[in-house]
C-alpha cells in the first residue's frame, strides 16, 4: 500500500476529513471531530498511528 491508497482508504470511512492540526507534514484523519490515525509524510517509510481501546490495543499488539 502507498501512501495516496493509505489516505483513500481513510477517507473511504463515512464522515472522514483529513486535517492538519499540528503541522503540514502530520495528517490527522477525523470522524466527527474526533481523530482515528495519524500519518506523518516528511518520511520515505509508511508509517500510520490509530487510535482504539487499550484492551483492543493489547490484543492487536499479541497477534
Amino acid at each position: 500500500m502507498n501512501i495516496e491508497e493509505l489516505f483513500d482508504y481513510c477517507l473511504s470511512i463515512e464522515g472522514a476529513e483529513a486535517t492538519t492540526p499540528f503541522d503540514e507534514s502530520t495528517i490527522v484523519m477525523k470522524v466527527m471531530g474526533k481523530m482515528f490515525a495519524m500519518i506523518p509524510t516528511d518520511t520515505d517509510r509508511i508509517s500510520i498511528t490509530l487510535k482504539c481501546n487499550p484492551e483492543k490495543a493489547i490484543r492487536l499488539r499479541e497477534n
